[in-house]
């Protein structure tokens, strides 16, 4: 007589191609290439859990599994899927990552399962994010009142503390035009 034991292996990821992506600040790239294998799963839940360390992720609406997200600290974000394999497989080939604002360098996502038994299997993906040149800001900010009522022919001193802001680079000279008002006269000193 043979005997045959069930044996529960571990769940795995699998990253189809490199397990480093090139991704642009600001912008959001597909990460498709993401499959968890676990044999023994055909019946039963799994819980998989993304953890991206800089930037947001995103996924398709799903009514057939449970799909909770949250912040991650101090710029992550967290995604946890509960629900049968095929339908985690199905989503997470609409997974997307998209950098945090203004940022480039260097993010990692996290990727985690669980079977019922409590076997886990893990994967990971480097990202490597390009800056994009922004265009630099012209910031303004007033210690006037909301409302200014004058005579006419009359003068206002308005003293507005006047600040670039270029994100990309802190010390760039950056050139202001300032246009004349359609009616009345613009005068400064300096």
């Amino acid at each position: 007589m043979v005997r045959i034991i069930a044996v529960n292996r571990p769940p795995e990821v699998h990253l189809a191609g490199d397990a480093a992506m090139n991704a642009l600040e600001d912008e959001t790239t597909t990460v498709s290439h993401v499959t968890i294998v676990d044999r023994e799963a055909w019946a039963s839940d799994l819980s998989v859990e993304l953890l991206v360390t800089r930037g947001v992720l995103g996924l398709a609406s799903s009514t057939s599994l449970q799909v909770t997200t949250a912040v991650a600290e101090p710029e992550g974000h967290r995604v946890s899927i509960v629900g049968r394999l095929d339908r985690i497989n199905a989503l997470l080939q609409t997974l997307t990552y998209t950098s945090c604002k203004d940022c480039a360098g260097s993010a990692t996502l996290n990727i985690s399962v669980t079977d019922e038994a409590g076997q886990t299997g893990s994967g990971a993906i480097d990202f490597s994010i390009a800056p994009i040149n922004d265009p630099p800001r012209f910031v303004a900010e007033w210690d006037a009142p909301s409302r200014l009522v004058m005579d006419e022919d009359g003068a206002a001193l308005l003293l507005p503390t006047v600040k670039t802001q270029d994100v990309d680079d802190e010390s760039t000279l950056v050139r202001m035009l300032v246009e004349p008002p359609s009616a009345g006269q613009l005068r400064g000193q300096g």
